[in-house]
């Protein structure tokens, strides 16, 4: 039996001495294949290695399934709630207005240089309207990632249904650049 001194300072010598004791077993026991813990842990390592190559080749701002909704307050008293939808549909960004059966094109929007979107999300924008009854815009904000990995975002008034074109929407504005 080979033992190893420990102490609580490591030392150089210390992970010769324990190569040297493995070096030591393996020799007195002769050759041995891979079995039981071992070759589970070699198997499990290529299985995770195996698997983030696969998960690197997924991409997810594949554009072709994009889609983020936002459930936005459009009133107070009552209460209602809307949920608006958008989608990068094979990189052009549309918004979808749930009192209307349209898909909007926000390449319309004004500053839009129709660039490939290859991400897209919406959110409301607050406050939300006032508990008093008074007027106050119902807005969204759109945020899109080109291809070129720059950010736009723009803002959407939603107080009423949308129809036509131009949209009521901010100009796109850049918000990140590479």
């Amino acid at each position: 039996m080979i033992s190893r001194k420990s102490s609580a300072t490591p030392s150089r010598g210390a992970g010769r001495l324990l190569t040297w004791a493995v070096a030591a077993t393996v020799a007195a026991c002769g050759p041995v294949a891979l079995s039981g813990t071992a070759n589970a842990a070699t198997t499990a390592k290529a299985a995770a290695s195996a698997q983030h190559a696969e998960s690197a080749a997924v991409r997810y701002d594949d554009p072709h399934a994009w889609l983020d909704s936002a459930s936005v307050v459009t009133s107070v008293t009552p209460l209602t709630v809307l949920t608006f939808h958008v989608t990068a549909h094979n990189g052009v960004p549309w918004l979808r207005d749930p009192r209307t059966s349209t898909w909007h094109n926000l390449r319309g929007v004004p500053g839009s240089q129709g660039g490939y979107v290859t991400n897209i999300s919406i959110s409301q924008v607050y406050p939300v309207p006032p508990i008093d009854g008074m007027a106050a815009p119902v807005a969204v904000r759109i945020t899109a990632r080109v291809n070129n990995d720059r950010l736009y975002s723009t803002v959407c008034n939603v107080t009423n249904a949308l129809s036509g074109n131009p949209l009521p929407c901010t100009t796109w504005t850049l918000i990140s650049p590479p």
